[in-house]
């Protein structure tokens, strides 16, 4: 492994670890249906893992989309599936630079 290819790996590393400290949070409420209320999940942004702050609502209140809990805290939580996808988009650049920054003169 030349010098290129352990700089673009440990930047992916870093990279991978920085999305794990830092996940993208979502929260479970639901919307006023003229049928009742139906289940949706807001994306609430990113934080630090260890962080006691949860991220604010990024979707504004109005007469279609109001928290209906009981309760005035609607706990957050990982977003696994868009925290998953990023890693893998980031494993598959980092391999993919890996391999095209291989020494040819080696071969």
């Amino acid at each position: 492994m030349n010098k290129k290819q352990l700089i673009v790996l440990w930047i992916g590393i870093g990279l991978i670890v920085l999305m794990g400290l830092f996940p993208p949070f979502i929260t479970d409420s639901k919307i006023k249906m003229s049928f009742g209320y139906e289940p949706a999940k807001y994306v609430r942004g990113y934080a630090f893992f260890f962080s006691d702050e949860i991220p604010e609502r990024s979707r504004r209140y109005n007469e279609t989309d109001v928290d209906y809990r009981e309760d005035a805290f609607v706990p957050a939580h990982i977003d696994i599936t868009r925290l998953l996808i990023q890693w893998v988009l980031v494993t598959v650049i980092t391999i993919s630079l890996v391999i095209t920054l291989k020494d040819k003169k080696k071969d």
